[in-house]
């Protein structure tokens, strides 16, 4: 599995724009990535209505970092291919059941504050849990109908 690594100054733009934890999640963090594989990574904002208005500029400067920090021949190999590099998921922004998802097996890859990190795993928890009964009637509505 490929190690992602932030240098100072990707932390220091971090501190900057608010960013609070990003989470690698998915095959990658299950570690059954395959050859197809892309990288799906989770960020939580400090305060995601900062950029309510123009969500474009938060997205890029992530997107640049990351593609700074991606190994080179994923890169090369998924550029030559015209397949998309990598799932960014603003996960305030995102469904519960995603945020659970990404915050149930991953790999931490930058936290600036363990504790407010973990109020945030709690919180989407116990909403997973709260809507947990209703996503199991869907699914059985959907089974029923097969």
């Amino acid at each position: 599995m490929a190690k992602i690594k932030f240098s100072k100054k990707h932390i220091s733009q971090f501190k900057k724009i608010g960013v609070e934890t990003i989470y690698l999640f998915g095959s990658r963090a299950h570690g059954n990535a395959g050859q197809l594989s892309d990288f799906d990574f989770g960020v939580v904002l400090e305060n995601p209505k900062t950029y309510d208005q123009n969500p474009l500029d938060i997205y890029s400067i992530m997107y640049n970092i990351l593609i700074d920090v991606l190994p080179k021949n994923y890169l090369h190999h998924r550029f030559k291919t015209r397949e998309h590099e990598f799932d960014l998921v603003f996960l305030q922004y995102a469904p519960i059941s995603l945020q659970f998802a990404a915050i149930k097996v991953n790999e931490i890859l930058y936290q600036k504050d363990q504790e407010k990190r973990l109020f945030y795993e709690e919180y989407v928890i116990k909403e997973h849990a709260d809507l947990q009964y209703f996503y199991d009637l869907h699914s059985k509505a959907i089974l029923e109908r097969i």
